[in-house]
C-alpha cells in the first residue's frame, strides 16, 4: 500500500485524498527512536526531491527529502510522519512499487555497506544484508555520518 521514493520516505494514499508520508524501514533503522525529528509545519510546501525535514542524531543533521509536491495537511496518525494534500496534478512515476521497490533496496544495502566500507573501513552486514533494528547506535559517529549522508542523499 505503499510507493517509496530513493530518499528513504514512503507515500500512502489515503481515502480522504491526502498522502502520509514515513520514513521507510532503512531510513528508520538508522535513525533509531532517539532522533530528533523537526517536521514542517501545517501549511508548508513541499517540492519533491527539495528537503521536507530535518532529522538529528549523533550530533549528525540530516536533510530528508520530499517525496511529493505538496502542502502539509498535519500530523499523520497511522504510522506515518505527517500528511500532505498533494499539489494539483500530482503523479507516482518517480515512486518505487512492488518488486522494483525490493530489487532497489536490495540493491541500496549494498550500496550503504560498500560506501561505508570505501570511506570507513566498516564491516559489512555479515549476515546477508539485514540492518539491525538500532543501526546508528552501532555505528561510530564517523560511519553514521556517512550512512546519512548515503541514505538520505545529502551531500
Amino acid at each position: 500500500d505503499r510507493l517509496y521514493h530513493r530518499g528513504h520516505t514512503w507515500v500512502r494514499e489515503e481515502e480522504d485524498g491526502t498522502l502520509s508520508v514515513g520514513l521507510d524501514d532503512l531510513a528508520r533503522r538508522l535513525l533509531g527512536s532517539d532522533a530528533e525529528l523537526d517536521l514542517p509545519a501545517p501549511g508548508a510546501g513541499l517540492r519533491v526531491n527539495e528537503p521536507a525535514f530535518r532529522a538529528r542524531r549523533q550530533g549528525v543533521e540530516v536533510r530528508v527529502l520530499s517525496p511529493v509536491d505538496g502542502t502539509v495537511a498535519g500530523p499523520d496518525r497511522g504510522g506515518g510522519l505527517f500528511r500532505v494534500k498533494p499539489a494539483a496534478g500530482f503523479r507516482t512515476t518517480h515512486l518505487l512499487r512492488g518488486r522494483e521497490a525490493v530489487a532497489w533496496m536490495r540493491q541500496e544495502l549494498d550500496r550503504i555497506q560498500m560506501g561505508l566500507s570505501a570511506a570507513c573501513g566498516a564491516p559489512s552486514l555479515a549476515d546477508g544484508g539485514v540492518a539491525p533494528e538500532d543501526l546508528g547506535r552501532r555505528l561510530a559517529p564517523r560511519e553514521f555520518d556517512t550512512a546519512c549522508g548515503l541514505v538520505f542523499l545529502d551531500v
